[in-house]
């Protein structure tokens, strides 16, 4: 059952229904319902549908009352994920972000006990999924670069890269500043509590857009934005800057290595 003789209405109470049970949209283009109704292909449509301006007022009203997330698109793209050598998003690996999701909403951190499996990402559950073991798995391949964006965007989204950094000896920080020519001593409180990753971002996209990166002594205005802001004026959210520098920086890696080889 695909459900292709289905209008739109029916698709959307079908989509409503999931979204009062799951509460967010991270679904992969291959999900089916227990119905057997492919909601996940659905969803890429009528994404695709907005941007190329094919949804009526009326719809985009009935998907916006469903806090319908109109740009994050999980494929299973394997011919692109081939190529960066990186693993695609499938639904086992949202279930089990999810249940991250719910642990860290529920108890504000992540530091779970190492032997911690749950079913509902709160409570303890010997038949349920070790989530501590998962996410160290995550950490690691974050480390070692072969995560793809979506992925990354995800974890962005949970502060599990923000809690990796505080982790981290400052010492790239402080390297990446002092290179820059940016002392570290002198900074705003604000600024140097951002991570390494929002600070090589934003270094790297004024250099890229030929801004300086302090004027009149003043670093630049972006090193104080929040994520609303950088939006509103540059068109870019936080995590799209990060992930595109954290890209190029891995692209610009290999290059440098094929070079040598």
């Amino acid at each position: 059952m695909t459900g292709q003789n289905l209008t739109w209405d029916e698709w959307y109470e079908i989509a409503k229904e999931y979204y009062k049970n799951h509460g967010n949209w991270l679904i992969a283009e291959n999900y089916r319902t227990k119905e057997g109704y492919r909601l996940g292909f659905w969803v890429v449509n009528q994404r695709n549908d907005y941007r190329h301006d094919k949804l009526t007022k009326q719809q985009i009203v009935k998907l916006q009352k469903i806090n319908f997330d109109f740009k994050t698109n999980i494929v299973k793209n394997q011919k692109k994920h081939a190529m960066n050598n990186t693993e695609s998003i499938n639904q086992k690996w949202l279930e089990i972000y999810n249940l991250i999701k719910k642990y860290y909403e529920h108890y504000g951190h992540l530091d779970m006990p190492i032997n911690f499996k749950t079913k509902d990402g709160i409570n303890y559950d010997e038949d349920g999924v070790n989530t501590y073991y998962w996410l160290a798995n995550q950490r690691r391949k974050i480390k070692e670069k072969s995560l793809n964006n979506e992925k990354i965007i995800l974890l962005l989204k949970l502060k599990m890269l923000i809690e990796i950094q505080k982790n981290r000896n400052y010492s790239n920080k402080i390297q990446l500043l002092a290179k820059n020519n940016i002392d570290y001593e002198k900074l705003d409180l604000n600024v140097k509590k951002q991570s390494y990753q929002e600070l090589n971002a934003k270094i790297n996209y004024l250099k890229h857009n030929k801004l300086p990166l302090i004027e009149n002594n003043q670093l630049h205005k972006i090193f104080y934005m929040s994520n609303e802001q950088l939006l509103a004026e540059y068109k870019i959210s936080l995590e799209e800057m990060i992930c595109y520098y954290y890209k190029f920086e891995k692209n610009s890696k290999t290059k440098s290595l094929n070079k040598k080889m």
